[in-house]
């Protein structure tokens, strides 16, 4: 399963426009422009707590790995990879995410042989935290779907039964 994700990062402009703001990053980092990242990842509010927890744990992450990760997402693409997929594949979106474009959902759903996009309609970025029922309730359905697809189990060849 795949969720709010990208095809590659390079020549996206938020994406790029966010590369100024990481390589400026010293430590200790500054709780506004983490609060303010995780925040523009949501089309809807969430609960307070979770954008707390979200926002203390991301401090944690010192300026250094804010760098090297964002330079690792710049560089990046996978469209020639997700064409060798040979899993069933489920994409959840919302249409509202500012980060992953549509274009890029369409792009994944294209190279994946076996896979389907779900769009959640007014929804951002994170909607895991914007809708965490719904967002649960497709992962436990697609589990449930590819499960019955599942070659069985293969019995270990030193596996011996027992007869009484």
């Amino acid at each position: 399963m795949l969720a709010a994700t990208f095809a590659q990062y390079s020549r996206k402009p938020l994406i790029a426009g966010l590369g100024s703001a990481v390589s400026a990053l010293e430590d200790p980092i500054d709780e506004a422009f983490v609060r303010e990242f995780q925040q523009g990842t949501l089309a809807n509010p969430v609960p307070e707590s979770l954008l707390d927890t979200a926002v203390s744990e991301s401090l944690k992450v010192p300026a250094r790995v804010w760098r090297a990760v964002y330079e690792g997402f710049v560089e990046d693409d996978f469209t020639a990879e997700m064409r060798s997929i040979q899993a069933p594949t489920l994409v959840l979106w919302g249409d509202r995410d500012v980060l992953c474009p549509k274009a890029d959902q369409e792009a994944v759903v294209r190279a994946i042989p076996d896979s389907r996009l779900v769009v959640y309609e007014g929804v951002g970025h994170a909607l895991h935290w914007e809708e965490p029922k719904r967002f649960a309730d497709h992962l436990a359905i697609f589990c449930t779907e590819i499960s019955a697809y599942a070659p069985p189990r293969r019995r270990s060849a030193t596996r011996q039964t027992r007869t009484a």
